[in-house]
């Protein structure tokens, strides 16, 4: 799809405004793989709490003694990997869903998160993104949150049939889609028409 500059602006601005509402996926990867759970557990619970209440420096604490304690555990990777995203440092954020992948290739959460890390990098890579996120639905097409992963795609691309499919989808599956996301989307929609009435002959 060929973008306008300012309609490309307008999109990149729009996508940022996902991340900064705390839209990321925060579902458990799948299978926990801890050598100790006790001990584990307790760094899980507490970075999910920190989460939670967006104390990311508290989340960072508890996730990075995951990481040191059970390496090959994928859980302390997604974590830090939302806690990066939130605090949009996408590069590290990336490598962190990677190697979350790496040790827990089912963990789907961390496939639509790196997809969405890709659409906020500079440059963008939204090809790779649509591809993540894709195998993420692949992973679980029941997951309400894959599907607003990818109307997140489809915003991206400012395809507004595809994006109310995909909120229609992920409402079905049990995600309860922000209204704020779409009160954003109904903006931008409107702009778009208007946009598209002035050009007409």
């Amino acid at each position: 799809m060929n973008l306008s500059f300012d309609t490309r602006v307008s999109t990149k601005l729009l996508v940022v405004m996902f991340a900064a509402m705390g839209l990321w996926l925060a579902g458990g990867c799948v299978g926990a793989r801890l050598d100790e759970p006790r001990s584990g557990t307790k760094d899980f619970n507490a970075g999910w709490e920190a989460v939670r209440n967006r104390e990311w420096g508290e989340a960072e604490d508890a996730f990075s003694r995951l990481m040191r304690d059970y390496p090959q555990s994928p859980e302390g990777y997604f974590g830090l990997g939302v806690v990066c995203a939130e605090r949009q440092e996408y590069e590290l954020a990336a490598a962190l869903f990677r190697d979350t992948i790496r040790l827990d290739p089912a963990c789907n959460p961390a496939y639509a998160n790196l997809g969405r890390v890709y659409l906020e990098m500079e440059p963008p890579r939204p090809e790779e993104a649509r591809r993540l996120i894709e195998q993420a639905l692949e992973l679980a097409p029941d997951n309400g949150e894959n599907h607003f992963a990818m109307a997140v795609y489809w915003a991206y691309c400012e395809d507004y049939p595809q994006i109310w499919s995909c909120v229609r989808q992920a409402e079905a599956h049990g995600y309860a889609v922000p209204q704020d996301f779409m009160e954003m989307v109904r903006q931008e929609e409107h702009k778009a028409s208007e946009r598209t009435k002035g050009t007409a002959p």
